[in-house]
């Protein structure tokens, strides 16, 4: 049974060598930003491609450096995976809901309080330099990361994946519509047309939608996924 989102674990503080570490990485990621192929984007101004994955510049290429050399898994963590737009808001939901069904009432639950966001961190977009996920055993984390990056530590771990898809159509016209809504006012907003041709090539945020799913659907093949 998953244990509460408050109970709290100690953290030490970082050494030099981990504070070394994390400027190594913000400095890897900053020269990337200068040399990778990019594209014109859907919400950012441009999409970059990284170990053949488009990425938005600062919440998909940051974040994905972040766990790839700063995460330190646990083989009980539990994943919430997604392409965007797939219904993850829900699933995280009624994954936090079933699994501490025991812990709390309804008027005071962490649900009402922080909402699935909070209880269920996204791993894109956590500030690991500042706030170390490590707050509860299982940890709940959501990521809409391909499995092609994901860092060897995590498929290692033996920890647990929970993965959800919905119609490549649904996806792509929820993208589009909510990526124009939050694109900058000084940009044009993306076309339908336009975000059609880049969806069919595999050019969007988190890369191709049928390769993320069959990669995670590869992985859900292998033996020690299976029991």
């Amino acid at each position: 049974m998953a244990s509460s989102p408050f109970s709290q674990e100690t953290h030490d503080p970082k050494s030099n060598n981990e504070k070394e570490d994390y400027e190594e990485t913000y400095q890897k990621y900053n020269e990337l930003l200068q040399t990778l192929p990019k594209v014109r984007g859907w919400m950012s101004q441009h999409l970059l491609q990284y170990q053949g994955d488009w990425l938005n510049p600062n919440i998909g290429l940051k974040g994905v450096m972040l766990v790839q050399n700063h995460f330190k898994p646990r083989p009980i963590d539990i994943f919430s995976v997604a392409f965007m737009k797939c219904g993850t808001t829900w699933l995280r939901t009624l994954m936090f809901a079933t699994m501490n069904r025991s812990l709390h009432d309804f008027a005071t639950h962490p649900l009402h309080n922080i909402g699935p966001h909070g209880c269920f961190p996204c791993l894109d977009t956590h500030n690991f330099s500042d706030c170390p996920i490590a707050l509860y055993s299982p940890r709940f984390l959501a990521t809409h990361m391909p499995y092609s990056l994901l860092p060897e530590s995590i498929i290692a771990s033996g920890c647990k994946f929970v993965y959800i898809w919905r119609d490549p159509k649904d996806v792509f016209f929820s993208m589009w519509y909510f990526m124009n809504k939050l694109k900058p006012k000084e940009q044009r907003p993306l076309s339908i047309c336009e975000a059609f041709e880049f969806f069919c090539q595999g050019i969007s945020t988190w890369g191709s939608f049928w390769d993320h799913v069959l990669g995670y659907w590869k992985l859900s093949q292998e033996s020690h996924y299976k029991n």
